[in-house]
Order: C-alpha cells, then sequence, then structure tokens
C-alpha cells in the first residue's frame, strides 16, 4: 500500500496570490482614479478590479481547502 505525500509544488498558490495583487491593485485604482476618465459613467477599473480578486481568492482558498496529495507506490 502506498503512502499520500503533501507539500509538492503547488501552482495555485502562486496565481492566486498574483491574481490577489492585481485585483487589489486595479480596485485600488479605480477607487482613486479620477472619475472624469471613468468609461461612460462605469468604473471598470473598480469593478474588474473586483472580479480579479474574488478569482484570486477563489484560487487561494482552492489551493488551501484541497492540498495535493500524490500516491507514493514502492512496488
Amino acid at each position: 500500500m502506498g503512502s499520500k505525500k503533501k507539500g509538492y509544488f503547488d501552482l495555485r498558490k502562486i496565481i492566486g496570490v498574483l491574481f490577489t495583487f492585481y485585483g487589489l491593485l486595479i480596485s485600488g485604482y479605480g477607487l482613486f482614479a479620477d472619475p472624469t476618465k471613468a468609461h461612460d459613467h462605469t468604473n471598470l477599473n473598480l469593478w474588474w478590479g473586483i472580479v480579479i480578486l474574488i478569482f484570486g481568492l477563489a484560487f487561494l482558498a482552492i489551493s488551501f481547502w484541497k492540498p495535493i496529495s500524490v500516491d507514493d507506490q514502492n512496488e
């Protein structure tokens, strides 16, 4: 029987951190940008920053909720 190993390199954490960072950056810019530069009276930077932030946080939540486990089979 094989045992399960944890601690392998998980790319989901890096992707989640990057998307979370970019989401915070873009939504922060949308909060503090000049409102006269808003496209069609909708602050797209704010809304897309929030979408990207939620996407990044979902990646992080999934990577911590379901960690990678690989079966180690020694035959």
